[in-house]
């Protein structure tokens, strides 16, 4: 599965109509869904990682963050592994 979030410009200036959710349209998969609240992912993550499963989180700015919420509440179990 792939989650994608909204674009994030770190350094750089925004790019007119590159979204997370047009860059989501372009992917060649069934499996890639756009998460239109960064917060949201902890849901989809509760509802489908499977052990085995790899979580990357790629990107600029608060993804950062949101990685180690993430790995907070899995070592929290408010995220389970199943």
């Amino acid at each position: 599965m792939i989650y994608c979030l909204d674009v994030y410009p770190a350094r750089e200036k925004p790019i007119e109509g590159v979204t997370g959710k047009m860059i989501t349209g372009q992917i060649n998969s069934q499996n890639a869904e756009f998460i239109e609240n960064n917060e949201d992912i902890f849901d989809k993550l509760n509802a489908e990682l499977q052990n085995g499963d790899i979580v990357i989180f790629m990107g600029a700015g608060s993804i950062t963050n949101l990685a180690k919420m993430t790995m907070e509440k899995i070592k929290n179990g408010e995220i389970v592994i199943k």
